[in-house]
């Protein structure tokens, strides 16, 4: 399944309009979700048609700004939960994979009320339980060097979407491509940055382990388009899957450093709205994913200083034998 996800800043624009055709047509995506429409409801109708989807679901500009639509192609079902002028809830089935939670998420572009944006991310994640992808433009970075030129950004602001994040027991799910997604385009006073990206939570992780996310080209907004790719693990069948991580392994030399045990404190004290049952499980697995990607960025050359270790401990044992 794939999905496209696009901050278009305004679909009047002859360019744009005809760069999304474009880009439908080369990626075909089944499910398509475009951010700052600058259109109204009313309008939708025409743009759908022409891009060749059977139904939609908008949330109308406010003035001459903002706009959220929905769109999906005849093999999905889908049923929108809720929404507002920064999301679009809703859940997700086709005949092939079982039903899953999709937030098309719209941060505000106001960094003074961009906490409100955290407060409904945070709001979100209990809404439902589930495999859940949430992404759109976030309108925020989650450290610094996902900027480049301009200032430096406030790493307050850069804190409190990490904290959100965290609440929320969701995962950045990575890209391949260009690194940022947003540009001013000012020739003499270039920045960019990582605004836009995809977050899955533990139970999206486990059904769709090779979630791919693609960085496409700019055209026609300061924004890149990202292209989602996802399907079922070979030789599990929609009516019988059953969650299952890769295999965690706890290893001795984490216990050493100190950062391991705020991992797992926080992953422990995470709120969760699940049964007693599934809230363990939940947050095991959680922990465990977490523990590993700490691990991959604290303890990159462990693997190679272990080699090192025995290839040493090898040559000292034979220098003794000779």
């Amino acid at each position: 399944m794939k999905l496209l996800v696009w901050n278009v800043q305004g679909i009047g624009n002859p360019w744009t309009s005809n760069s999304l055709i474009s880009l439908v047509k080369i990626y075909d995506p089944d499910i398509l979700f475009l951010l700052e429409t600058k259109m109204e409801t009313r309008n939708v109708l025409f743009l759908r048609n022409k891009l060749g989807f059977c139904d939609d679901f908008s949330v109308s500009r406010v003035g001459l700004s903002g706009g959220l639509i929905l769109m999906w192609k005849a093999n999905c079902v889908v049923n929108v939960c809720s929404s507002s002028n920064f999301f679009i809830d809703a859940w997700i089935s086709s005949t092939d994979i079982l039903p899953w939670r999709f937030s098309g998420f719209y941060g505000n572009p106001d960094s003074n009320q961009r906490g409100h944006s955290w407060e409904l991310l945070r709001r979100l994640r209990f809404a439902h339980p589930g495999a859940w992808l949430c992404a759109g433009d976030f309108n925020e970075i989650l450290n610094s060097n996902e900027k480049l030129g301009g200032g430096v950004k406030s790493q307050r602001a850069i804190d409190e979407f990490r904290n959100a994040v965290d609440d929320c027991q969701i995962c950045d799910l990575g890209f391949v491509g260009d690194p940022f997604t947003w540009c001013n385009n000012r020739p003499n006073d270039l920045i960019y940055e990582r605004l836009d990206r995809g977050f899955g939570n533990i139970d999206w992780v486990n059904r769709f382990p090779n979630t791919t996310v693609e960085h496409l080209g700019t055209v026609c907004s300061d924004h890149r388009p990202l292209l989602f790719s996802f399907g079922l693990r070979k030789g599990i069948v929609r009516c019988g899957w059953k969650r299952r991580l890769n295999r965690f392994h706890f290893e001795e030399a984490w216990s050493n450093d100190p950062g391991c045990g705020e991992v797992i404190s926080s992953c422990w004290e995470a709120p969760s709205v699940l049964d007693s049952a599934a809230s363990l499980r939940d947050k095991l697995d959680w922990c465990g994913l977490k523990l590993q990607r700490w691990s991959r960025d604290n303890f990159k050359n462990l693997g190679n200083d272990i080699k090192l270790l025995r290839q040493k401990l090898s040559s000292l044992s034979s220098s003794h034998s000779l």
